[in-house]
């Protein structure tokens, strides 16, 4: 039956019964009941909800109150609360990943999501069991707190605040498909792009000019650590797209893309003055052995997030979080064997270890014989067995894929390599003691789960060499340790 007047017509006898009592009339309207499965009642003036906690003033004092589980009874109740979370902007790229990674959560939980744009041109996208009920909105706009997608980041993240992987990218020299040329040395990548060059000529192609597109949104640490800067008279585009566009329509286009939004644009090999290289796929931008790749971190506050962001932060761990990011034109975070023919294999140089007479090289034919690499490895700075900062993300892919238990039963083989500066003894033992600790650091990580799996350490100095030795960012490469997978029972 429906009462005239609404709730007020509920409500108002309740208030004229409060006022004759002498009870103010608010703090009869703010009372609210708690009640539990089990029959557990609590009774209190109701102060705030944030989604996950009660609390209430009551006779004893203030009272905070887990609210999973209870029902709320009393006007003053606030019913389903959306969390909300900002994100600040960001490059048309990570903004389709955060966005394919929400919609994909919200599929997972069952709920809609609906995408809007008010005037001033904020996007807020509301998730929930209905299109009226949201219980988690993310709004893309500048806020203080705001959650932020970061690039390849080479420290810590600043106090207060957390990071989290999300995915892989990598920049990109990207040419027409009708222009010949398939590879670059990165030199002639830096001077190509600050327009050195005025034909395809000098490049290993043809008359066509060297026209640089060029965006600005991917300027950032990894363009500063290669030095990649294009030069005057570069055609600067206000979107990543629109360079990419141009670059696949242009015979004579070059551009530096992310991988992300590489469009119909080839992606050049990116070699060193030795002639080893490599292209951005995924398995070279996973292990890190293409040079231009990097982590897609996202970064929010330290502070303990509510329950719907917690449990969205938690599923970023997950195949479905993977399969969005693949979608959005990323590289995800998943462990798996590296194709045929790009496993470094062909690599061995001989040559590098003939000096020393070891049998390093005979040693690495034998026990990565029947194995097969994964698509994980972790990088060292030169002298030392410490990893650097970004191989965190590696240890912990690996540490999550012993959790998932897909190599129960298996042998992953830990394989040290140097780059080849200093004696051939001195780097072999180096490697050894780089395989050693990365073993101890994934079974730390991995807890329980790395007794499940044989774990061994081997080292092969300069061995397989992934890119050129004598440059640095050669170097910085070689210095590595690969995981390889191999039958429990092959010794």
């Amino acid at each position: 039956m429906t009462l005239p007047g609404g709730p007020m017509g509920l409500l108002r006898p309740i208030l004229a019964a409060a006022l004759l009592a002498g009870i103010p009339a608010a703090a009869v309207a703010d009372r609210v009941t708690l009640t539990s499965p089990d029959g557990f009642r609590m009774s209190g003036t109701f102060r705030s909800y944030d989604g996950e906690f009660y609390r209430l003033e009551t006779e004893a004092g203030f009272v905070t109150i887990a609210g999973e589980g209870l029902t709320c009874e009393g006007v003053a109740c606030p019913g389903d609360m959306a969390e909300t979370v900002a994100f600040a902007p960001a490059d048309s790229s990570v903004k389709r990943l955060m966005v394919a990674l929400l919609r994909a959560y919200a599929d997972a939980r069952g709920w809609h999501a609906v995408e809007t744009h008010d005037v001033e041109g904020l996007v807020k996208l509301s998730m929930g069991e209905g299109p009226v009920s949201p219980r988690l909105e993310a709004e893309f706009g500048e806020r203080t707190g705001a959650w932020r997608v970061v690039r390849d980041p080479r420290g810590l993240p600043p106090t207060g605040w957390r990071d989290t992987a999300l995915a892989f990218d990598a920049l990109v020299p990207a040419v027409s498909v009708e222009n010949p040329v398939t590879g670059l040395t990165l030199l002639g990548v830096r001077a190509a792009l600050a327009g050195e060059f005025a034909d395809w000529i000098g490049l290993g192609g043809g008359s066509d000019p060297v026209t640089v597109h060029w965006n600005a949104s991917i300027e950032g640490p990894l363009v500063d650590r290669y030095r990649l800067a294009p030069g005057a008279d570069a055609l600067r585009h206000a979107a990543i797209d629109e360079a990419s566009d141009a670059v696949a329509r242009q015979p004579g286009g070059l551009g530096l893309l992310t991988l992300s939004e590489i469009g119909s644009a080839v992606p050049l090999v990116v070699t060193g003055p030795c002639g080893r290289g490599a292209i951005g796929v995924a398995s070279a931008i996973r292990t890190g052995d293409y040079p231009l790749s990097e982590a897609v971190l996202l970064r929010f506050p330290a502070r303990r997030p509510g329950p719907q962001a917690r449990a969205f932060l938690a599923w970023l761990d997950s195949p479905g979080a993977r399969a969005a990011v693949r979608r959005a034109g990323f590289v995800d975070l998943g462990v798996s064997v590296v194709p045929d023919g790009r496993d470094g294999r062909q690599e061995a140089d001989p040559l590098s270890l003939a000096s020393s007479g070891s049998n390093v090289l005979a040693a690495a034919a034998v026990d990565l014989a029947d194995a097969r690499r994964l698509d994980v490895a972790v990088r060292f700075r030169d002298g030392s067995s410490l990893p650097d900062r970004t191989s965190r993300i590696q240890i912990d892919r690996l540490a999550e894929a012993l959790a998932s238990g897909i190599f129960d039963g298996q042998r992953l083989i830990f394989a040290g390599f140097s780059d080849a500066n200093g004696s051939a003894s001195t780097n072999l033992q180096l490697s050894r003691r780089r395989a050693e600790a990365i073993r101890s650091a994934v079974i730390t990580q991995a807890g329980a789960a790395a007794d499940r799996v044989v774990l061994e350490a081997r080292g092969f100095g300069e061995a397989m060499p992934v890119a050129c030795n004598g440059v640095d960012w050669g170097e910085s490469l070689n210095r590595r340790v690969e995981v390889w997978l191999a039958a429990a029972d092959q010794r």
